[in-house]
C-alpha cells in the first residue's frame, strides 16, 4: 500500500512539473512588423512579446530607418531619420480556440528627421485675415514628433500545430498628437498659390505646427514563439 501511494505521489509530481513545463512554454516572441515598410516614410520594425499567463500579454518594439531610400517619396530629400517605439498590453479573447483572437492598447512614439528640397509648406501663423500661409523654399530642415495612443483589435494566426511560427495582423483606431518644425530655410519666399484642395488629406510634409487628430493604426506582425 505504501508503495502505491509513493508510486502515485512520484507520478502526480512529474505530471505536475510537466504541465508547469508546458505552461511556461512559448511565452516568449519576437516578431518582424511589414507595415512600417509599405508606405513611405518607412522604417524596419522589430518587436518583443510576453505571456504573462494565458489571456494576458505584455510587448515592445523598435523602429528605424537604415538609408535615406526610405525617405519622403517622389520628392527630393536626405539625411532621413526615423526612430520609432512601441509599448502595447493585450488580452486574448480566445486562448483555447485554433486562432487567437485579442484585444490591445498600445503607445507610440516617433521621433523623425530629414532635409527637404524644392516644397512648401502651410505655416503655423495665420494671416491678417486669418487665412493659411504657405511658403515655398529651396531647402529646409524638417523634424516631426509624434504620439499615439490606439485601442487595437486583432488575432494570432499559426502556420504550424504547435504554435510558434505565425501572423498576427492589427487595426487599431485611436489619437495622435503631432509637431511639426521646418528650421533653417533656404530661400523661404510666401506663396499664396499653394492651399488645400479635395484631394489633399494632410501630407505629413507639408503642415506646420502642433495637432490632434484621429488616429488609424495597422500592423502585420509576423512572429516566432519560444
Amino acid at each position: 500500500m505504501k508503495k502505491i501511494l509513493i508510486t502515485s505521489l512520484l507520478c502526480l509530481s512529474l505530471f505536475q512539473a510537466q504541465a508547469q513545463e508546458q505552461q511556461i512554454e512559448n511565452k516568449n516572441m519576437i516578431y518582424f512588423d511589414i507595415a512600417p515598410l509599405i508606405v513611405k516614410p518607412s522604417r524596419v520594425t522589430f518587436g518583443y512579446m510576453r505571456n504573462i499567463n494565458d489571456r494576458i500579454f505584455l510587448g515592445g518594439e523598435i523602429g528605424y530607418s537604415l538609408f535615406d531610400g526610405l525617405g519622403r517619396m517622389n520628392e527630393k530629400s536626405e539625411g532621413y531619420e526615423q526612430i520609432q517605439y512601441r509599448f502595447e498590453v493585450g488580452y486574448i479573447l480566445s486562448p483555447t480556440w485554433r486562432v487567437h483572437h485579442f484585444m490591445s492598447l498600445d503607445f507610440q512614439h516617433i521621433n523623425h528627421t530629414e532635409t527637404l528640397y524644392d516644397g512648401y509648406f502651410e505655416g503655423e501663423n495665420k494671416n491678417q485675415n486669418g487665412g493659411e500661409v504657405y511658403y515655398d523654399y529651396d531647402r529646409v530642415n524638417y523634424a516631426r514628433l509624434k504620439n499615439t495612443f490606439n485601442i487595437n483589435y486583432g488575432v494570432f494566426v499559426y502556420f504550424n500545430e504547435n504554435k510558434s511560427v505565425g501572423v498576427a495582423p492589427k487595426i487599431g483606431l485611436g489619437v495622435k498628437i503631432v509637431d511639426v518644425e521646418f528650421t533653417e530655410a533656404v530661400n523661404l519666399r510666401e506663396n499664396s498659390n499653394n492651399g488645400w484642395d479635395i484631394f489633399n488629406f494632410g501630407n505629413r510634409y507639408e503642415r506646420e505646427g502642433s495637432d490632434v487628430l484621429p488616429n488609424v493604426n495597422f500592423q502585420v506582425r509576423f512572429f516566432f514563439k519560444f
